[in-house]
């Protein structure tokens, strides 16, 4: 994730690692030392898995994968303004095909080997 200031999001991946679902974040390390560090240190404290992207370039990325069998994908960081006040978009696609599942965990790979854990 580029920018996560939902506090709302962050409570509902706090909720489903508490109720053992494996989670893991990523987000942009300008961003983590910025906008977002509310939303690290709070999932920090919760045990959340968070890393922070270590590459000179944004981490742009504004997506949720599950499970290997849906993505949601689009233009809107995890912001109040971008489901209120922006014009973004996202969109969500059930039941990844193989070449789907093969291409998200594949960027997933680059993108946990190019970072590390939030300090």
């Amino acid at each position: 994730m580029f920018t996560f200031t939902r506090q709302d999001f962050a409570q509902a991946i706090i909720q489903a690692a508490k109720r053992g679902v494996k989670t893991e974040v990523v987000i942009d390390h300008q961003s983590a030392k910025g906008a977002s560090a509310k939303v690290v240190a709070l999932l920090q404290k919760a045990g959340v898995s968070v890393s922070l992207s270590q590459g000179s370039a944004l981490l742009h990325h504004k997506f949720l994968y599950i499970d290997g069998k849906v993505l949601e994908n689009g233009s809107a960081n995890w912001t109040k303004a971008a489901f209120t006040q922006n014009d973004d978009c996202f969109l969500i696609l059930h039941e990844l095909n193989d070449s789907q599942k093969q291409q998200m965990e594949k960027l997933w790979k680059v993108i946990k080997a190019e970072s590390a854990p939030a300090a």
